[in-house]
């Protein structure tokens, strides 16, 4: 039984979501005979693991028997992607299945890249790049647990006096997946919104990410190699109120990145 974030079985409960199992049972249950889910406790909690980690599962289990979702926060671009995918099924509250399977892989592999590399080619067939090769800088949204950059406007003005685009992340559409297309680099501050990069980026592009240096978290550089992405951070420096980030430390990181790939970049 799936009753909100948790599935039941006769001997265990599977924690996954935080969704409430009471407010759940408010409505009636769906029955399934068979079904699989591929949801993963962080996916149901982070946009960038539920883009990372259970899309690509959700593309490795396709065709084998019914596929179903718990019921996902509701994400500004998520269904975006699920369209573009192909992966758009059930997110039922409360369900009864005869027979379940649960996927999870959280581990990097020649499996998940492939599986990675065909959801980059589905992006690509359904979405078009605005324009493509440019160098994009994409901020982190509203909604988003705060890492704060000091001085930040005077961070985005010396790259946009650079050629670099400023895309706002979370406005509920394809547009920021259009901006991001094909750019030759992204570039965003650590955190979920920047998952785009791995399916937005094109081949043989890259990702920059602006690390706060109280918190380096840095398994970008797995999915782009597995994307086939180059990929380099730069670590600010603690300040009052949260962060440094110098531009000049951006910049010649992206000169290094686009080195023989785009355009070089004047400050």
């Amino acid at each position: 039984m799936i009753v909100g974030g948790q599935i039941l079985t006769d001997e265990s409960r599977y924690y996954l979501g935080p969704q409430s199992p009471l407010e759940a049972m408010r409505e009636a249950p769906k029955s399934y005979d068979r079904a699989c889910v591929y949801n993963s406790a962080l996916g149901l909690r982070y946009f960038g693991h539920w883009l990372h980690d259970d899309c690509s599962v959700r593309e490795a289990v396709a065709g084998r028997e019914p596929c179903i979702s718990l019921r996902r926060p509701k994400w500004p671009d998520a269904d975006v992607y699920e369209t573009a995918f192909g992966h758009v099924q059930d997110q039922p509250e409360h369900a009864v299945v005869e027979s379940l399977t649960v996927y999870a892989d959280r581990a990097f592999s020649r499996a998940k890249a492939e599986n990675v590399r065909a959801l980059r080619r589905k992006l690509r067939e359904r979405i078009a790049p605005r324009k493509k090769g440019q160098i994009v800088f994409l901020r982190r949204g509203p909604s988003a647990v705060a890492r704060h950059i000091v001085e930040e406007e005077q961070l985005i003005k010396h790259l946009d006096r650079a050629g670099i685009r400023i895309v706002d992340p979370e406005r509920g559409t394809t547009e920021t997946i259009e901006e991001l297309l094909d750019a030759a680099l992204v570039i965003s501050v650590e955190g979920s919104q920047a998952a785009h990069a791995v399916y937005c980026a094109a081949d043989r592009g890259s990702m920059l990410i602006l690390q706060p240096p109280d918190r380096f978290y840095n398994p970008g550089v797995e999915w782009c190699r597995m994307a086939g992405l180059s990929y380099g951070t730069v670590i600010g420096e603690a300040a009052e109120g949260g962060f440094r980030i110098h531009s000049d430390e951006v910049l010649s990181m992206v000169g290094r990145l686009t080195q023989g790939r785009a355009a070089p970049v004047h400050s």
